[in-house]
């Protein structure tokens, strides 16, 4: 299947990591440890990986959705 519940598990674990995540390149940038620019693309880059969980889950549930239709409309017919 689409394992529709190993997606969820996995984004809700990867969004509240997220924002523990973010922190390291604020900090990094604001002890001088790295430029705002740098600082920029790695939050840039957290928040692509966010995105992309949060779009792979919700093609599983719409995945799963049809297929539960197509299962019910073979049953039904």
């Amino acid at each position: 299947g689409y394992a529709v519940e190993t997606i969820s598990l996995a984004a809700a674990g990867l969004d509240e990591e997220y924002h523990q995540l973010k922190a390291g390149p604020l900090k990094s940038a604001a002890r001088g440890e790295c430029s705002a620019t740098t600082m920029v693309a790695m939050l840039e880059y957290l928040s692509s990986i966010r995105r992309i969980f949060q779009q792979a889950e919700k093609g599983a549930r719409y995945m799963s959705q049809v297929r539960g239709t197509i299962e019910n409309d073979a049953v039904s017919s």
